[in-house]
């Protein structure tokens, strides 16, 4: 049997060819109770007409199909009672009714076949006729001893659940989610399918059996607002049925209006308990953040940081601190989310700053802000930072090279300026071709190569720059590409250069 998939902690862009063949899978299962190895050993006719009829663009068909004969049945219902209908040529309402009626026979002749061709390959045959019952309810107005009278008309409205069943196949093709958006996805979808079988059924109901018997039901619309009207419970009265077949679907819209609003509401509360739970439980775990890389500013940058460091080896908990943003938001259980302005001191101490280890401050373009005043608010932040944990790493991005003096001065570790290493890097490359893998390699996350800087080991001081290098070589360490002494970096010294007890050392590691 397939692998049941794993929930992903960020989201993907799209769905993997791995992803869509086990929701494949699953889905044939769930219709067949057997899975595609079952099918295969029953013999090779069964296979290929299994292969056949389970392929997607077979299941596309089918589903356009489902939904051109819904079409079909609304415009038979909203066709006048009498004379003749002009978009057919003037055709007379007794011909364009018999039309609709081969026309909607030849579309439950298709759904006919396809049951019948799926239980033959069906290893479980009761299995599949209580899993498909809805799709065995759609075929029988193709029965003759359905279609005598108005019964024919009431059971061809049953081709309408197999919206229900668009439903699963969709509710299918989300769980490749996050557990949370697939659970929300699948409810939002259920009340969607619920509402639009309700609409359908009550207003395509309501006019087979009143239209030509009733005044007030002589259009769609008519028959929609008393849909309408009736599950909302409000009950005017300006229309009601008055044919028995009429009040029965009455008397299922209306049940079905006090389940929708019981639905809904049941929803909407668990909507909201959870919420608040997760709330509380957030603050708790945000009240319990220690070591923590806190990021001021939420934009594209921001989010590839994220997403870099959740791939990491290191898996640290991330907080990101933003007043207002756009962009989407990663789900992980260790990046927390606090809307507060990361330039007041309230909001820092509510992301825990004096606690955390590293910040990094990215610059805030909102509102339309220009390059000089999201810098300005850069260093506003790092000053805040600064002033409550003199101890934390800073890192800043700024937009313009000219305001490093400042951010310094205000006390930040590491300044990065936006696209200043762009046009050095391509200089690079046209001087040296190839050199551009060796960028590739040093900033893919979790792949190739990194750079790692440590404090010299108590065995390295007083040891030569090529003496160390060799040790970590043979030691498959890694490769010595310099050091760094009073703040000021040293890449490929002298060989004789020999360490300090407060060096830092630059290692570049394989992953």
């Amino acid at each position: 049997t397939m692998a049941e998939h794993e929930p992903m902690g960020v989201i993907d862009e799209s769905v993997s060819e791995q992803e869509l063949e086990e929701l494949r899978q699953r889905e044939i299962r769930g219709d067949l109770g057997a899975n595609y190895d079952a099918i295969a050993r029953s013999s090779p006719l069964k296979r290929r007409i299994f292969e056949f009829v389970y392929s997607p663009r077979v299941e596309i068909a089918i589903f356009f199909l489902i939904v051109i004969s819904i079409l079909l049945l609304i415009v038979e219902v909203s066709l006048p009672t009498t004379g003749s209908v002009s978009w057919l040529g003037e055709m007379p309402i007794k011909q364009a009714g018999r039309l609709f009626f081969w026309v909607d026979f030849g579309f439950s002749m298709i759904f006919l076949v396809e049951y019948l061709i799926k239980l033959w390959i069906a290893p479980r045959k009761w299995y599949f006729v209580k899993t498909n019952w809805i799709d065995l309810l759609a075929i029988f107005p193709v029965l003759r001893i359905f279609r005598i009278g108005r019964a024919v008309r009431l059971l061809r409205l049953l081709r309408l659940l197999r919206l229900m069943r668009i439903g699963q196949l969709m509710q299918q093709r989300v769980s490749g989610l996050s557990d949370e958006l697939q659970r929300r996805s699948a409810e939002n979808l259920i009340i969607i399918v619920y509402l639009l079988f309700s609409l359908i059924f009550g207003t395509i109901g309501v006019m087979v059996f009143e239209k030509g018997h009733n005044d007030g039901f002589q259009t769609l619309g008519d028959g929609l607002w008393w849909c309408v009207v009736t599950l909302t419970t409000v009950g005017y009265g300006d229309i009601s049925p008055q044919t028995t077949g009429g009040k029965v679907v009455a008397v299922i819209v209306m049940f079905i209006g006090l389940s929708f609003y019981a639905l809904l509401t049941g929803l909407l509360s668990t909507i909201i308990i959870e919420r608040t739970q997760r709330n509380e439980a957030e603050s708790m775990e945000i009240a319990n953040l220690s070591g923590h890389v806190v990021i001021c500013g939420w934009n594209e940058t921001g989010r590839k940081l994220v997403s870099d460091l959740i791939e990491s080896e290191r898996d640290p908990h991330i907080l990101v601190l933003f007043h207002e943003s756009k962009f989407p938001r990663l789900l992980d259980p260790n990046i927390h989310y606090l809307e507060e302005d990361p330039t007041t001191a309230q909001g820092l101490e509510r992301a825990r700053v004096k606690h955390a280890s590293v910040a990094v401050i990215l610059p805030d373009t909102s509102e339309g802000r220009v390059a000089q005043d999201a810098d300005a608010r850069t260093i506003l932040t790092v000053l805040a930072i600064e002033q409550i944990n003199s101890n934390i790493h800073t890192i800043a991005e700024l937009l313009n090279s000219e305001n490093i003096f400042h951010v310094r001065n205000a006390g930040c570790d590491e300044v990065i300026v936006s696209g200043s290493y762009t046009g050095t890097m391509l200089s690079q490359v046209v001087q040296y071709p190839g050199v551009s893998d060796v960028f590739g390699d040093l900033f893919t996350p979790g792949e190739g190569s990194y750079l790692e800087e440590e404090p010299v080991e108590q065995g390295m001081i007083g040891r030569s720059f090529s003496e160390v290098s060799r040790d970590l070589f043979m030691c498959q360490r890694g490769i010595l590409m310099g050091y760094r002494r009073a703040g000021t970096l040293k890449l490929s010294p002298k060989e004789d250069v020999r360490f300090e007890a407060m060096d830092r050392v630059i290692i570049i590691r394989r992953h």
